[in-house]
């Protein structure tokens, strides 16, 4: 045992030397309107990035860093090269988190001024909305009541029953272990085992919850600025002129209870933002029309342009392509168990069973997949008019993505087989974005309707 605990303790101070041997050599420099963060370990790592791509700066506190009084400090770029991740993270005291963000927020409004995109009047007047102490003022704010019930909406149902179903089954361990003494081991390591995982599940639920807390976002000039959190506090601001399309996104919860809440497709961000930044919470459509016209008034976010559905022979080839497969692998299964069985000399009555069990699966496999694909159909709609693209998809879920014309890089067409033959295509919309959110792909349509799209792009550039 003191052998183990001195090899745990030996590992432990080689961490500990490891990471602050990298805290020691790491640092950030400003410098000629250039960031640079600069890491002189054994694998030498240096990040620079000019002052004039960054679109976003964004300070982050969980809830150790705000007892230790840190801040994550995070620049977004508007470069396509990098925007796939945060080009520099770092984090530092509150005071230096502050004093880093004033000085690069100075250096970009210097080289906004000298490339003409801001005047000196505008410059003197611009204020960054979360740096001002005091009570704030916001446009959008939401109650508890609110804020509890988005948190409910956007709850995973395969989450949620997935942790109903551990909790049983710790409840049924624990009324199995009443009275017995037989198997008490055993009993104990189940439960223990059930409990982790099920407390490890009500704990990812209630950090989901508990991450929209206080959710709050105004519009100041040309940026929003939304605050958020209880035990994650997140402050982030969205440059109007970097968002590039704007999405309503529906869980299956909050589809069921006609609900949305509303992300923008931005450069920059990482992890859960990779694919935006969350603009509303859950509401009604009415209700976010209302708050995106404070919000971003810049964005017509309506449905009134007619969407037209797939043709119905998508449904049908995908069903045909999709029971292939099954079939496919349902024969090589039983093909495969045949040959076991008659290697292995077993019983009639066991071979029957085993064979009605994989056929039953088959079946339930393909109806799954069946509903899928008719869900997959019924959501797909494409719609454009002289300003916008709207591609909505989805199964379970919905997602509606709204792109302007003028911020598309550029579109690809795609035709196989079957589309060649019903003289139907794929459209593929490339944006400024992450990796996550950069290509928009829409479903299955006539020829006609891409034409259309492709002279109205033709039109903005």
């Amino acid at each position: 045992y003191l052998i183990i605990l001195g090899v745990i303790l030996v590992v432990c101070l080689l961490l500990g030397a490891f990471y602050v041997n990298r805290w020691w050599k790491t640092t950030i420099t400003i410098k000629d309107q250039v960031v640079t963060v600069e890491r002189k370990t054994m694998f030498h790592k240096k990040n620079s990035i000019a002052v004039h791509t960054i679109s976003n700066i964004n300070l982050q506190q969980n809830l150790f860093e705000r007892i230790v009084r840190t801040y994550t400090i995070k620049f977004d770029t508007s470069s396509m090269s990098t925007a796939d991740s945060t080009d520099v993270k770092i984090i530092l005291g509150e005071k230096d988190a502050n004093r880093v963000k004033e000085l690069v927020m100075k250096m970009m409004k210097e080289a906004k001024l000298q490339s003409g995109e801001l005047t000196e009047e505008a410059e003197e007047n611009e204020v960054d909305f979360l740096s001002v102490e005091g009570e704030r003022n916001y446009d959008v704010t939401y109650t508890d009541k609110e804020t509890f019930m988005n948190c409910l909406y956007s709850t995973s149902v395969i989450l949620f029953l997935t942790t109903l179903g551990l909790v049983i089954a710790s409840i049924g361990a624990v009324v199995a272990m009443i009275g017995s003494k037989a198997g008490l081991a055993e009993g104990l390591v189940t439960l223990l085992v059930e409990f982790i995982a099920a407390a490890s599940m009500v704990s990812a639920l209630v950090k989901t919850w508990l991450k929209d807390f206080n959710y709050r976002a105004t519009r100041s000039k040309d940026k929003i600025y939304v605050s958020c959190g209880a035990i994650e506090r997140k402050q982030y601001a969205v440059p109007v002129d970097k968002i590039n399309a704007v999405t309503l996104k529906y869980t299956f919860l909050s589809r069921l209870f006609g609900r949305a809440y509303v992300k923008v497709i931005n450069v920059g961000g990482e992890n859960e933002d990779v694919d935006g930044m969350k603009l509303l919470l859950m509401g009604t459509l009415e209700e976010l029309k209302e708050k995106l016209q404070v919000l971003l008034p810049e964005y017509e976010f309506s449905h009134e342009e007619n969407q037209m559905k797939q043709p119905g022979n998508v449904l049908v080839r995908n069903l045909l392509y999709n029971i292939f497969g099954v079939l496919i692998f349902g024969g090589g299964a039983l093909l495969g168990e045949t040959v076991a069985f008659h290697n292995g000399g077993y019983d009639g009555e066991m071979v029957a069973m085993v064979r009605l069990i994989t056929i039953l699966s088959m079946v339930g496999l393909a109806v799954i997949i069946g509903v899928s694909q008719w869900f997959h159909y019924y959501t797909n709609r494409l719609g454009y008019d002289g300003k916008y693209v709207t591609i909505v998809n989805g199964i379970y879920g919905k997602n509606i993505i709204r792109l302007p014309y003028d911020k598309i890089q550029f579109v690809n067409l795609s035709q196989g087989i079957g589309d060649r033959i019903f003289k139907t295509q794929r459209i593929e919309i490339h944006i400024l974005a992450s990796a996550q959110s950069r290509i928009q792909v829409s479903g299955t349509y006539p020829k006609e309707a891409f034409d259309r799209i492709i002279e109205n792009f033709r039109k903005t550039e």
